[in-house]
């Protein structure tokens, strides 16, 4: 084999089944090279897609075509013997491969969910595709003695990016108004030159916690005389998702306690600076500085810009709120609701009509840079998604109307042509134009709710060319069925709570705690996994399958009804310098947070903290508990699919 060119080998390996490649990959550094060839997984994610299976199932539907009968006469040879048969026929059966061959190509092509300008990593598309997935719960944090533990919430959550160290840590507010970081890298990964705030380089392990009761309403010394019960009331009245916001350039975060945003330094643990917003704070925009941050209010839209901050105490009037925006060169000071609400108010924040918003979305360009004079789109429980442009800042651009009560906004950085998209999902498009169509300029705006009781799963096309864009400042914005597709049917039966991008495909969050991938138009399903299952609820039928559910290894056992309330990917070590790539997600449920990593094992174990003060009688009632609880879950289960079962045959009045 050492005499054979890479070529031939991997002429060879086209051949063999993805478990045969993972096995030969293992020989030698040489073939490890040539086994992960990306046009070599990209072909084999397409074979195992459901684009092949719909197609293979259509083809056969029609028993006289030519594909028919060729897949036919391959499923009874070997592949190299139809080779040989290719070579050696005919000069008409020669030409029905050839037209099997150039189909093949076209549907390939249909179904290509990568864009011509972008890298993919195919043999990571096919772990994530069809690879095991397991989750890793992050230490909790525990206070109190023996007699008096008391395990805290965690607040919501966000990413810090230390991109010298090539690691990524999360912070996140906990219940009794401290602030945590943890570390999510394997083990393995460590690095000898961190700093000392990072010393702990244990995956999920605490490396950083601050005294409770910084995180505060009306400033750094507002809760030092509070009892814990009080400052939990105040934190837990915070937003539901999006209120932790992190400047990894900066190392600061930016999060929200009810009606103020503490700015934190993440070094020193210490909050830099406090502002009092006039209603309570429910979503901020994610922080890229030197970018203002737009804080949704129940109410009201501002821009804050963290270089014109100030330290607030509680001494401050808590009807006092500084608003800065110095792109838009506004500074103003607001005295309490009445002034707010009175004509003569300054212009500095946008006024809501409706209120509930739930997410912000600053796009960037398509280089990945940050425009400071980007769109600003917000999402909530109103009809539209609104839109502003910092330059004329707090005159809204415009509405994209949706109809949804939407909790979540992300945005794939390539324009969305709907009817092309569903063209490609029939298979039906030539190559020239599915490729002519994934050279739109623009991006797509993605956005998942709830709409009439079930989830939705929508995407609006943001493009120059007016016959491919959503454009909210037109005059028929949400109108452009070019550019717009709702998915209210199959994408969830609960609510969606988060959609973000994950590699070449969306994943989504929803009520019923299951996480969802599916292509990039929006209706096609990869796969799903449910984080209270202990197996997934998919099919494993291909290189790796089975779902390791590590939750027991915490403090205790979180029961049913456990739900991914965010999602965020995680980026893993490249090769380059300062390379990161996506690869696994964070997810919050509301109370912990978890690693979903696509490996057979969890890539991090916590000890088990509070069983190791339980006496053996104490642990063996625990265990028993655990099983008591599973066993009750197992059976409240079936009797759900039996209902549903029962309600599918009609009977239900």
């Amino acid at each position: 084999m050492d005499g054979l060119p890479n070529e031939l080998i991997l002429y060879i390996a086209t051949f063999l089944s993805p478990i045969d490649l993972i096995h030969l990959q293992l020989v030698s550094h040489r073939f490890q090279l040539i086994c992960r060839d990306e046009k070599l997984w990209k072909i084999l994610c397409f074979e195992s897609s459901r684009f092949e299976t719909r197609r293979q199932s259509r083809q056969l539907i029609d028993p006289n075509s030519e594909a028919a009968l060729l897949a036919c006469d391959h499923t009874r040879s070997r592949p190299l013997e139809a080779v040989t048969r290719y070579i050696q026929a005919p000069e008409g059966e020669t030409q029905s491969y050839k037209n099997v061959s150039d189909e093949r190509i076209r549907a390939i092509a249909n179904w290509d969910p990568s864009y011509p300008d972008e890298e993919v990593n195919w043999y990571q598309e096919y772990i994530h595709r069809h690879g095991p997935v397991s989750l890793s719960w992050l230490e909790q944090p525990i206070d109190g003695a023996y007699n008096s533990r008391h395990r805290r919430e965690l607040c919501g959550m966000a990413i810090l990016d230390v991109l010298p160290m090539k690691r990524q840590l999360v912070v996140a507010p906990l219940d009794d108004g401290s602030l945590c970081l943890w570390n999510v890298d394997e083990p393995s990964w460590d690095r000898g030159d961190l700093s000392d705030v990072f010393t702990d380089k244990r995956g999920g392990k605490i490396i950083s916690r601050s005294r409770p009761g910084l995180l505060s309403v009306n400033g750094s010394d507002s809760m030092m005389n509070l009892d814990v019960t009080q400052i939990r009331a105040k934190m837990m009245g915070t937003g539901v998702a999006e209120c932790v916001s992190v400047d990894s350039a900066q190392k600061k975060a930016y999060i929200a306690v009810q009606s103020g945003l503490n700015e934190v330094d993440l070094s020193t643990m210490q909050v830099v600076s406090h502002e009092r917003f006039p209603f309570s704070i429910a979503a901020v925009s994610e922080a890229n500085s030197p970018i203002p941050i737009t804080v949704a209010t129940n109410l009201s839209l501002h821009l804050y810009d963290p270089r014109t901050a100030r330290l607030s105490t509680a001494s401050d009037k808590s009807s006092d709120v500084t608003t800065h925006c110095e792109i838009c060169e506004v500074s103003e000071r607001h005295r309490g609701l009445q002034y707010i609400l009175s004509e003569g108010a300054s212009p500095a924040y946008a006024s809501l009509f409706q209120p509930g918003p739930c997410s912000i979305l600053h796009v960037a360009r398509h280089d990945g840079n940050w425009d400071s004079n980007g769109e600003i789109y917000v999402a909530g429980r109103f009809s539209n998604i609104l839109n502003y442009d910092r330059r004329a800042f707090p005159k809204m651009r415009g509405a994209i109307h949706s109809g949804a009560r939407l909790s979540s906004l992300t945005s794939v950085q390539h324009a969305f042509a709907a009817l092309e998209r569903e063209a490609m999902y029939e298979n039906k498009l030539p190559i020239s134009a599915a490729y002519a169509a994934k050279q739109i300029p623009g991006y797509t705006l993605v956005a998942g709710g709830e709409y009439n009781g079930k989830g939705s799963l929508e995407m609006y096309g943001i493009s120059p060319i007016p016959e491919y864009t959503t454009n909210s400042s037109s005059s028929g914005a949400g109108k452009n069925q070019h550019s717009v597709y709702k998915n209210r049917q199959s994408a969830s039966r609960s609510k969606l709570l988060s959609v973000v991008g994950h590699g070449t495909r969306l994943v989504t969050s929803d009520g019923d705690g299951n996480i969802k991938w599916v292509e990039r138009d929006g209706v096609s399903e990869v796969r799903s996994v449910n984080i209270n299952a202990a197996q997934g609820s998919e099919e494993q039928t291909s290189l790796w399958s089975g779902v390791t559910d590590t939750r027991s290894q915490g403090i205790s056992d979180h029961g049913p009804g456990d739900v991914a309330r965010k999602l965020l990917p995680l980026r893993r070590s490249g090769p380059g310098e300062d390379e990161m790539i996506k690869d696994d997600l964070l997810l919050w449920t509301g109370e912990r947070v978890a690693v979903l990593s696509f490996t057979t094992e969890p890539i991090f174990e916590i000890e088990a903290r509070e069983d190791k003060y339980l006496s053996l009688e104490e642990a063996a009632e625990r265990k028993r508990e655990d099983q008591y609880g599973g066993m009750m879950r197992r059976a409240l289960k079936q009797q759900a699919d039996e209902v549903r079962f029962m309600q599918g045959l009609g009977l239900r009045g």
